[in-house]
């Protein structure tokens, strides 16, 4: 009995250890659905990109909610004040497809034409850091983090 026991738990165990081997610390995916709205992500786990009603929109220290329209921008525009590290959610609604960047930290958004996208980021940087549309070359916001 054990020599035939013996081959299935060891192919059980490579295949265990199989997916053993997968990541799980893509700070880029979304939150599973499973996660409790209450329960805020480590630091390390801040995803980039965000669903606008995701619970980690909510876990942000900071919200920044800006709007281009018409070739105009408003909401929270010119030179704002960010805490080093506080967690940040930048929400950007935009009448043009466009890529957000916010410079400094690297991070980017592709945004719909009539859409709206949310960056979530740690301002661990200080300095000022310009938030632009990539493609027009449109500055929506510049961040004060210190």
């Amino acid at each position: 009995m054990r020599r035939t026991a013996l081959p299935a738990l060891v192919v059980l165990a490579l295949a265990l250890a199989g997916c053993a081997g997968e990541s799980a610390t893509d700070t880029t995916a979304s939150p599973s659905p499973a996660a409790s709205p209450s329960s805020s992500p480590p630091p390390s786990a801040v995803p980039s990109v965000v669903p606008p009603s995701s619970p980690a929109a909510v876990a942000a220290d900071q919200t920044l909610r800006v709007t281009y329209a018409a070739g105009k921008v408003s909401g929270d525009i010119g030179l704002v004040n960010v805490k080093q590290n506080s967690t940040v959610a930048l929400v950007v609604t935009s009448d043009v497809a466009d890529e957000v960047h916010v410079h400094g930290y690297d991070k980017k958004a592709t945004v719909a034409r009539g859409g709206t996208v949310t960056i979530l980021f740690r301002a661990t940087l200080q300095g000022r850091w310009e938030v632009e549309l990539e493609d027009l070359g449109r500055r929506l916001v510049q961040l004060q983090v210190r």
